[in-house]
């Protein structure tokens, strides 16, 4: 993986001898970075100079997200925080064409999730619940909800096709995808934070 850096602007406020001070810096902790192997103490966080784990389970994306695009009138992402916000960030950075995109899971609000259920109404639904360990009130209340109103609509065969379950290896919410039949999706392992969602975390 290569890095390019243009310093055009900054040298309007920076000394050029300090600048390149800092980009030969810049460079040693790249090199260490991209040497690190297991045992270094950076193993566990470099998953993002890799393209094949960033880009893991690319195939299962792709298809997905054609299903969706040709299926589906409205998609529900379910998740707060990070993986609420920033699959959000992907989605409108992309502006690609396709269903409504609702978003639920980050809020407690009963009226809310009310007013979402309505939207749902009629329509042909597919969700993703992303969550990196299920643990969050918000999203498993939500989910819980969601799950209800798409099993009172489609045969659980059906549901297999329409929900997605996006978390690491281990969650629960793994178990329920391995229950139930639905598609899962994994938080790369080595690929901290916001930074995962360049991968099954926010690319669907």
């Amino acid at each position: 993986m290569k890095l390019y850096l243009n310093t055009d602007l900054a040298q309007r406020y920076a000394d050029a001898g300090l600048l390149e001070q800092e980009r030969l810096r810049a460079k040693d902790i790249y090199r260490e970075l991209a040497a690190a192997g297991q045992a270094s103490p950076d193993w566990g966080v470099t998953g993002w100079l890799h393209c094949e784990e960033a880009a893991m389970q690319r195939a299962q994306i792709a298809e997905k997200a054609k299903e969706i695009r040709e299926n589906a009138d409205v998609f529900v992402l379910v998740g707060v925080g990070g993986s609420n916000q920033a699959a959000r960030a992907m989605i409108e950075a992309l502006d690609t064409t396709g269903p409504q995109i609702l978003y639920a899971g980050n809020t407690l609000s009963a009226w809310e999730l009310a007013r979402t259920l309505q939207k749902l109404e009629g329509k042909s639904v597919y969700i993703n619940v992303i969550a990196k360990n299920f643990e969050t009130l918000e999203p498993g209340s939500h989910f819980r909800v969601l799950r209800r109103w798409m099993s009172e609509r489609y045969t659980p065969e059906e549901m297999a096709r329409r929900v997605v379950l996006t978390s690491t290896y281990g969650s629960r919410l793994e178990e329920i995808a391995k229950e139930n039949g639905y598609l899962f999706l994994s938080f790369p392992e080595r690929i901290g934070g916001r930074f995962g969602h360049g991968g099954g975390a926010g690319r669907l």
